[in-house]
Formats: C-alpha cells, sequence, structure tokens
C-alpha cells in the first residue's frame, strides 16, 4: 500500500499527538508556529546576511579611496615596504578580512587575517586598479580587498539575535492566542459534545444538548443534524427489528414447509456447487450421508454419470435466465437402479441456482406399462402386430445380415371348429397354449408374436441356411399336432401351416417379409394343410 506524503505526516501526527482534542491542536498550533517561526528566522538570517555583505562592500571601496594615493607612489616605485604600511595600515580594520597589493604583475605585498593563503569560496572582494602618479590612464597596479567573513557572519548573527527575539515572542503570542481561541470555539464545544454522545440517552430525553453559547453557529446545527440522524437511526433500529423478528417468522415457516414436503430442495452457487438443503433432497437421491456445503451436485454417487448433462443444465439456466428440466435415471455402484427423478433447475439471481428433484419412478413404470401393453397380445403375452412390426424395425435397422434372420408365419388348422364348438373360453384357452409350445419350439432369443385371431409369428434370429428355419418350423408343426387337454379334461385336435421367408438383405422391410411368409403360408394350406412351404428367393432353395 502506498501512502502519499501528506498521508504519512497524517498518520504520524496521529499516533504521536496527544489523544485530547484540546492538547492535540493546541500542540499542533505550537508546532506550526514554532516551524513558521525557524522559517521566517532563516530567511531573515539570509537576507541580513546579504545586507551586511552590501554595506561592508561599500565600506572597504571608501577605505581603498583614502589609501589610493600612497598606493599609487608604491606600485610606481614598486616599493615593497611602503606597500606592506598601506596593508598593516587597512587590516586595522576588522572588516577587512585580507590585502594584497601588486604592481607590474608581481606581488609586492599580501596579507590575510588567520590564514597563509588567500582564502576561497565565494568571500566578496574588491579589486582596484592603481593609476599613474604622473599619468591618470596609465594603470602601474591593483590593490585587492577582501571581506572577513568572521566579521561578517558575527555582525550578521548579531542582527539575527535581535529578529529571532522580536520574531519568537511574536510566536509566543499569537501561538498563545490562537490556541486560546481555537480552544473557546472549536476544540472545547466539541469536547462537551462528545461528552453529550456518551451520555446515556433514553426515549424521554434522546436529544443531545447544545453547547452554551454556539446554539446560532455551526456547532449547533452540528448539534440538530446529529438530533435528526440520532432520531432517523432510532427508527431505522425500530423498523428492522420489526423485520428481523418477521423474517425470523418466515424463516420458520419456510423451513417447516420445505422440511415436510416430498420435493427434494437445494441451493447451488453458480459453478452447481451446493449451499443448503432439505432432508428430502437427501432422501430421495438415497445418498447414504448429508452431502458436505461446497460439494457439487454432480459429483453427488447417485449422479456421477450424468456430469456433462448436469453441466449443460446449469449452464443453460443461467444464460437462458430460465428453468431447464430433465429426467435422471439414478445409478448404485455404477449401474441403473430402476428409480427415476425429474431434476429442475431454476434461476434465482446471477450466481445463485434453486433445484427441485422430483421422484418420478412410479410415473415411469406406468408409461413403460403401458408401453408394454401397447405392444404385447394381452390374452397370450406375446408380441402384438404393433410390437413384431417395431421388433422387426429395430431388427433389420441395426444392421442384420440377411439370410440370418428367418419370418415364420403361424395359421392354426382346424381352430375354428373348436371355437365354434366349445366356445370361445375354450378358444382363448386353445391360443394360450398354443403360444407356449412355439415359445418352447424356438431358441432363446427368438421372438413369437400373436398378430390377430389365430395368427402367430416367429422370429428366427441367426437362423442361417433356411433348412434349420424349416427344421425349426417342423418341431412347431410336430408339437401343435399332439391333442391339447383343456380344463376339464377335453382334448381338442389342431394342426397348423406354416409359411417361412427369410431376410434377403438388409434393407429389407418388415412388411415386404411378413408379405413374403403371408405368401408361402396361404400356399401351405392350399397343399393340403399341416405343411411348410418357403417364399421362393434366390437365397432360398427348397430341397
Amino acid at each position: 500500500m502506498t501512502w502519499t506524503p501528506i498521508e504519512t505526516l497524517r498518520r504520524l501526527a496521529a499516533r504521536t499527538a496527544p489523544r485530547s482534542l484540546v492538547l492535540r491542536a493546541t500542540t499542533l498550533i505550537f508546532a506550526l508556529a514554532l516551524l513558521l517561526g525557524l522559517a521566517f528566522a532563516l530567511a531573515s538570517a539570509h537576507l541580513v546576511e546579504r545586507h551586511e555583505d552590501a554595506r561592508l562592500v561599500s565600506q572597504l571601496q571608501q577605505l581603498v579611496a583614502t589609501v589610493e594615493n600612497t598606493a599609487r607612489i608604491a606600485c610606481y616605485l614598486h616599493d615593497q615596504t611602503l606597500a606592506r604600511e598601506i596593508a598593516t595600515g587597512l587590516m586595522k580594520t576588522h572588516a577587512v578580512g585580507g590585502v594584497r597589493i601588486s604592481a607590474g604583475g608581481t606581488v609586492l605585498y599580501q596579507t590575510f587575517r588567520g590564514a597563509t593563503a588567500a582564502p576561497q569560496g565565494h568571500l566578496s572582494r574588491i579589486v582596484q586598479a592603481i593609476h599613474s602618479p604622473f599619468d591618470a590612464r596609465s594603470t602601474v597596479g591593483t590593490i585587492t580587498l577582501y571581506l572577513s567573513r568572521v566579521h561578517l557572519r558575527a555582525r550578521a548573527w548579531g542582527y539575527t539575535r535581535v529578529v529571532l527575539a522580536i520574531l519568537a515572542a511574536e510566536v509566543l503570542v499569537i501561538s498563545a492566542g490562537t490556541a486560546l481561541v481555537v480552544f473557546l470555539l472549536v476544540t472545547d464545544p466539541i469536547k462537551r459534545l462528545s461528552i453529550e454522545l456518551h451520555r446515556p440517552r433514553t426515549s424521554a430525553s434522546p436529544a443531545l444538548r447544545v453547547p452554551s453559547g454556539n446554539e446560532s453557529d455551526e456547532i449547533g446545527q452540528l448539534v440538530a443534524d446529529v438530533n435528526a440522524l440520532l432520531g432517523h437511526l432510532d427508527a431505522l433500529v425500530s423498523a428492522e427489528r420489526t423485520l428481523r423478528i418477521q423474517h425470523e417468522l418466515s424463516d420458520r415457516k419456510l423451513r417447516l414447509v420445505l422440511n415436510q414436503t416430498e420435493l427434494g430442495m437445494f441451493i447451488m452457487d453458480a459453478q452447481g456447487a451446493l449451499q443448503s438443503w432439505n432432508p428430502a433432497f437427501v432422501r430421495l437421491l438415497a445418498l447414504e450421508s448429508e452431502p458436505c456445503a461446497g460439494e457439487p451436485l454432480s459429483r453427488l454417487p447417485p449422479l456421477a454419470q450424468r456430469t456433462l448433462q448436469i453441466e449443460n443444465m446449469l449452464r443453460c439456466a443461467l444464460l437462458g435466465a430460465q428453468s431447464y428440466e430433465a429426467d435422471l435415471e439414478l445409478l448404485s455402484n455404477g449401474a441403473a437402479s430402476g428409480r427415476w427423478i425429474e431434476l429442475s433447475i431454476n434461476p434465482l439471481g446471477p450466481d445463485q441456482l434453486l433445484g427441485v428433484v422430483h421422484d418420478i419412478t412410479e410415473r415411469k413404470r406406468s408409461v413403460a406399462a403401458a408401453e408394454a401393453l401397447a405392444m404385447h397380445d394381452p390374452l397370450t403375452g406375446l408380441l402384438n402386430r404393433r410390437g413384431l412390426d417395431e421388433a422387426l424395425t429395430r431388427l433389420i435397422g441395426a444392421g442384420t445380415a440377411h439370410d440370418t434372420l428367418a419370418l415364420l408365419a403361424i395359421d392354426l388348422d382346424e381352430f375354428k371348429e373348436v371355437n365354434d364348438t366349445l366356445g370361445h373360453a375354450a378358444g382363448d384357452e386353445v391360443l394360450r397354449a398354443v403360444g407356449r409350445l412355439i415359445e418352447s419350439a424356438v431358441r432363446a432369443g427368438d421372438l413369437v408374436a400373436r398378430i390377430g385371431g389365430d395368427e402367430f409369428v416367429a422370429v428366427l434370429l441367426g437362423a442361417g441356411h433356411v433348412h434349420r428355419a424349416g427344421e425349426i418350423a417342423d418341431g412347431i408343426i410336430a408339437r401343435l399336432t399332439v391333442p391339447l387337454r383343456l380344463e376339464g379334461g377335453t382334448q381338442v385336435q389342431i394342426g397348423a401351416s406354416i409359411g417361412v421367408a427369410q431376410a434377403r438383405t438388409a434393407a429389407d422391410s418388415p412388411a415386404a417379409l411378413m408379405h413374403r411368409a403371408d405368401a408361402a403360408m396361404y400356399t401351405a394350406k392350399q397343399s393340403g394343410r399341416g405343411r411348410v412351404c418357403f417364399a421362393p428367393s434366390q437365397a432360398e432353395r427348397v430341397p
């Protein structure tokens, strides 16, 4: 985290300053006044030093003018003794820090106060050209005077002390006055207001008292605003308390409803992680234990293999802002358990979803039973015509190779006489017995159907050569020629005529196959009944 210099200073002041607002304000005022006083003192010392430097330079110029005539003679005659006397006289002035007299490029004499060489730095100096005493246009030498650094600082510091004393007195008086004014007008009323805020309030006296003397100023307005805010907060607290009680009652009612409902309900986040659920959710999914909060719905054991489907439902519900439903079969140890649920996912917001689970096992069983009833003959329990058509379509469409599927069209002989002499009940008993006999004559995996009246169909899967289908057809005729014993001891004698047709190609239609088998069956009846006839085709050769 980066702090600005002002923020850093403010934090440092907050840590080191007294906790009392009055002491802190007074301390800050005095500190600010001290800093300003020091700044003004430094500026004043600099100005005084520059002023004194200019004054001393002017004094040195006047001093040079007094010895100029004597210096002309010394330089003209190159008289070192006279030059030394001039320099010695000039050094008696405390402002002079050094003297150098030169003539014709040669130093006649030089001396410096407290040093053996010329002073360094930016010390002010005066260089005066010395002209010939006989020709004012001819320069015979120079005289250089250096300003004394010690003397300059001593004079400047003397003036500065006076300025500092005056500034210190002014700072002290102004700071004390300012601190007193701030204390009386600002900090003391605020302190009293703070005490008022910490005073226990009751409903009888909720308002803060305005400090005396501040009724019409900003402090009084602040107290009025605070009182208005306190009143508003009291109203909000009262309203919040009422709403909280109502929310607790509603939440208690909702939890009671959720715990008693048979619907499984749960809340998820946008990633499908569970947040909350009711007991019915655990019961309907047949979970062995309560799931953990944050566990993804798709990772629960009964739904482990539905991850992609559930994640797609979550994504569609969030993007489309609408409900999505799906029927899912629950898994047990990785296998289908026969139990079904209807899962509904509903968006509650941009990052929350409501899920509802409903047990639809009975509905699925009812639908399956209805479908089975629609596909089977209610008398014999065998496939009916619709069931046979769908089975043939599925088998042929699945790519069953030709010459491996044979269809036997079976028509009973002498059944009408049984039905007419013994009645329909006996006829129904004969039909049920015939269905069982045909099923016992075919192989496991073959299909048997009753398509109407006394007409039956057997579908042989993987029959191979037509001789194998003929053998099975002969076995059916042999079983049906044996007299049947009905309830009550009555025996009936029936028979059967069978037409056999094999699938020509994998694209052969069920209707075409049935038509050729029926044609072969009618040929068998016309040939004397109790016979097997084969539908002619290039692939079927009757021996």
